[in-house]
């Protein structure tokens, strides 16, 4: 980097590496003397693929994990948006949460992608430990979508276990019935 744009430099006496940096431009460089964005965390050279990451950390404090605490969470806003109110909560939201209490050989933890056209970020999407992909409207009505084995996905859904293969609703899984419903064009007969 150009030492005429740094603001803040923070280095180890006689060390060789850069560990921060904080340039007049506002952008800061975490082992990176040139970064490019807001931030930047630059692993070390080395050669191996996994030893050369760069990697972001975002945790918690607390001691005793239950069920449904946030590991760590990344929102989206806008927060001076000029119409205010809703316009300025988060829109969009990634976090990471416990699915049960830890304990010395359990850590499971979904990760849980939220969305909303309105009000803060709720869940509609997670990918559970066991891999399982949940697709949500709300908490009562959901589509999951799982790999048993090689063979065959799995795809469920909660409120009826009906499960419609198109936006028309042409092709319809009718659980109820045991049968498979084929429509015309859009057409609900």
């Amino acid at each position: 980097g150009n030492d005429d744009n740094i603001g803040i430099s923070i280095t180890v006496a006689d060390a060789e590496n850069l560990y921060a940096l904080i340039t007049s431009g506002g952008n800061v460089g975490i082992g990176a003397s040139d970064p490019g964005s807001l931030l930047e965390v630059r692993g070390p050279t080395t050669d191996n693929a996994t030893g050369c990451t760069g990697i972001l950390t975002l945790s918690t404090a607390l001691t005793d994990i239950n069920a449904l605490d946030q590991l760590g969470r990344i929102n989206f806003q806008a927060p001076k948006e000029a119409g205010g109110t809703d316009a300025i909560l988060p829109a969009a939201a990634i976090w990471g949460e416990a699915e049960a209490t830890f304990a010395s050989g359990l850590n499971s933890t979904a990760v849980v992608f939220g969305v909303h056209t309105t009000d803060n970020a709720v869940e509609r999407m997670r990918l559970t430990s066991a891999g399982v992909l949940k697709l949500s409207y709300d908490t009562d009505s959901y589509a999951t979508i799982g790999v048993a084995d090689s063979s065959h996905t799995t795809i469920t859904t909660a409120e009826s276990g009906n499960l419609i293969l198109d936006v028309a609703g042409d092709i319809t899984l009718d659980v109820a019935g045991d049968n498979i419903k084929m429509f015309g064009s859009g057409g609900s007969g």
